[in-house]
């Protein structure tokens, strides 16, 4: 009896081309099927597709769990390059599914090699393994074919193009139709850009028509009426010639395209006449806002602050009024994310209490009151939080206002203070709700959809169940590379969160490449000294320290203290502590032991005396101590136990300080017994 069929198929790969096979998947499993094609009953996605490195650990044969999943797939991809054709694993899988299974499709796809050169002959140059390409899989000398495989290198198809053609083949519809639904959708692009022109250019008519008609001189008003609609032919014209291109198929791609249209807007903005100075600031900051969702934070910064200078207001309950504070809370909202707090109030600041005559009164005063909330937490000043919150909440309640963003982003707000508070469990339902609510008004695509389901995860991890965390995490990674791309300041979030589960259960090497992302992303984007950089900083020194590497761990943790210490951040215990850790078993017990005292303070003092935060540090303290410990090591060991279970990286690393402890003062039977518990592989230093 045949096994069911539970995957689309099944990607066989050398580990050496893990980066090349990690994008396949993910764009097998996220791609969308046209809608047009739905209809003809080609399935909806081409998800589940088993890649074995996520599901099963490396085997010395073909184990039966790698047989099951050959077995229950549809079709199988072979990654083809020197290193698949070198791959006994690799020629095994292929031998295996091609014998058992000859109805079913197997596709080739290149990601390196030469497609021309025989592997019997040329092992280190050929790409297709010998099992793809034997006529008769079980007769090595006999004769063989060449595949029609899509060339995912940069000289031939290219990835992109490499890609639609396997997605064709695996769909069993022509490529064209492929290719054609994507011209269409680019298409589409710049038709969504030229409606946006042209509402935006009705929106500034009826404003000007608006304006024409409050006149009370009919003379005055028959002048205006000319001045109102020479501007509004000026912002038209303005906004289609932004969204012109000489020829579409020209466009090298989305990011870039944006980026050189954004460009070129602000350029035309800047050395155009306008009617009104109220157009030119309404056009500088919308063009800040758009720079902002890009995760192009400094020229966006400068524009926001730029747009404001051109707005007078009269009256504060006046149109002016309205847009000046939107810019204004655009631009707070903007050094936020940036990590410049001072900047951010002081935007907030020139906003003042807004007139209850103001348009939108409600929807703006709660956003004004959750941005000072958020500030407030990201101080550490939880209690004016928290009244902020409350605050925004009443304020729509009051208003009648149904607006699902700023009611969540109160609800986000309520719940993070919890979590830090170490009543993690307690915050997850009023994030479940405001991610519930944002997901069926929004969707997941959404910015703030996705920072409360970033949320979740943390309160998650925070509350010990990091397999939902993680589910979480990776969710949200993959959204925020499809809406934001692969370096949005959002992304290296959603990478350094993914990471730390990867560190709790000792991947060091799996996490290390999503911290160095991380912070790359962020020294691009934050300010330099951004403060949660902390964070990024601590879990790369740790992946770095679980690889051996401690002269690059240690310069991690230098600048994570530093930055930490600078900011009164939380994490200036913690990081003091893994420095202390590598200070003392590194041979420097003085300066060690005065990282551990500096690194008890400040756990007690942010989390208090029981934490187990506060109990690692104790024990790295009593490992960097010349004389036997004072500290009660085995609650100290309890309370981490209870936080991380056994096998945890913390809690192996907190054993191992122990254990060398027990040797150091003689106790050889201890020591002995409790280096039983130790996991190979999951202790930072030797």
């Amino acid at each position: 009896m045949s096994e069911p069929l539970r995957y689309k198929a099944f990607i066989s790969y050398s580990h050496r081309d893990t980066a090349a096979v990690k994008w396949l998947h993910r764009r097998l499993e996220t791609y969308r099927i046209p809608r047009s094609l739905r209809s003809t009953g080609v399935p909806e996605r081409l998800s589940p597709v088993y890649r074995d490195r996520d599901e099963f650990a490396a085997a010395a044969r073909l184990s039966d769990s790698i047989e099951a999943a050959l077995g229950g797939s549809a079709a199988l991809i072979v990654a083809c390059s020197p290193a698949a054709v070198a791959s006994r694993w690799v020629n095994d899988e292929i031998r295996f599914f091609r014998s058992r299974f000859p109805e079913r499709p197997v596709f080739a796809f290149i990601v390196d090699g030469d497609p021309l050169a025989d592997p019997r002959r040329s092992q280190a140059s050929a790409c297709f393994p010998p099992a793809l390409i034997l006529q008769d899989v079980d007769d090595p000398d006999g004769p063989v074919v060449e595949p029609a495989a899509p060339d995912a290198r940069k000289h031939a198809d290219g990835r992109d193009t490499a890609f639609l053609k396997l997605a064709a083949g695996l769909l069993g519809v022509p490529f064209d139709t492929l290719r054609q639904r994507e011209l269409r959708r680019q298409q589409q692009r710049w038709a969504l850009f030229g409606a946006v022109s042209l509402v935006l250019s009705a929106v500034f008519a009826v404003l000007a028509w608006q304006a024409t008609v409050a006149r009370d001189a009919a003379r005055v008003a028959q002048a205006r009426a000319e001045l109102e609609a020479q501007t509004a032919r000026q912002t038209s014209d303005f906004m289609v010639s932004l969204f012109e291109v000489s020829d579409p198929s020209e466009s090298r791609g989305n990011s870039i395209t944006a980026r050189e249209v954004l460009d070129r807007g602000v350029n035309r903005i800047e050395h155009a006449e306008f009617a009104r100075p109220l157009i030119k600031a309404r056009l500088l900051g919308t063009m800040g806002k758009v720079y902002s969702y890009l995760g192009l934070y400094p020229r966006a910064e400068e524009l926001l602050a730029r747009s404001d200078r051109f707005v007078e207001v009269a009256d504060p309950g006046s149109e002016e009024a309205a847009q000046r504070f939107d810019l204004l809370w655009e631009l707070g909202e903007l050094q936020l994310r940036r990590g410049d707090y001072p900047s951010a109030r002081a935007a907030l600041a020139k906003i003042g209490t807004p007139d209850t005559r103001l348009p939108d009164y409600a929807r703006r005063e709660a956003k004004r009151r959750n941005l000072l909330g958020d500030l407030d937490f990201y101080e550490g000043k939880d209690a004016p939080a928290r009244e902020h919150y409350q605050a925004a909440l009443a304020a729509l309640s009051q208003g009648g206002v149904d607006d699902a963003i700023q009611r969540a982003r109160a609800l986000q707000g309520s719940a993070a203070i919890l979590s830090f508070s170490g009543e993690a469990e307690a915050a997850i339902p009023g994030l479940e709700e405001a991610f519930d609510l944002l997901l069926k008004h929004h969707g997941e695509d959404h910015r703030y959809t996705l920072s409360v389901l970033d949320q979740l995860g943390a309160a998650l991890y925070q509350a010990g169940r990091s397999r939902d965390a993680e589910q979480r995490w990776i969710r949200a990674l993959a959204i925020g590379e499809r809406i934001y791309g692969p370096t949005h300041p959002e992304v290296g979030t959603f990478l350094n969160n993914l990471a730390l589960v990867k560190l709790e259960d000792c991947r060091f090497a799996d996490a290390e490449p999503l911290l160095l992302r991380s912070v790359a992303i962020d020294r691009a984007a934050r300010e330099q000294n951004f403060d949660d950089l902390t964070y990024s900083l601590n879990s790369l020194a740790l992946a770095r320290l679980g690889r051996g590497a401690t002269t690059e761990a240690e310069t991690a943790l230098r600048e994570g203290l530093q930055i930490a210490v600078e900011h009164r951040h939380r994490m200036s215990g913690p990081i003091a502590s893994n420095l202390a850790d590598l200070l003392c078993a590194t041979g420097r017990g003085a300066e060690g032991l005065d990282r551990a005292a500096q690194a008890v303070a400040a756990s007690v003092a942010e989390y208090g005396a029981s934490h187990w935060r506060t109990r690692q540090a104790e024990i790295t303290r009593a490992f960097c101590a010349a004389t036997a410990a004072s500290t009660d090591l085995d609650a100290a060991l309890e309370a981490i136990t209870l936080r991380w279970g056994e096998s945890n990286l913390y809690r192996q690393r907190a054993l191992a300080q122990i254990t060398a402890i027990a040797r150091r003062t003689g106790d050889a039977s201890r020591s002995t017994t409790l280096a039983h518990g130790l996991v190979p592989g999951c202790q930072l230093l030797p």
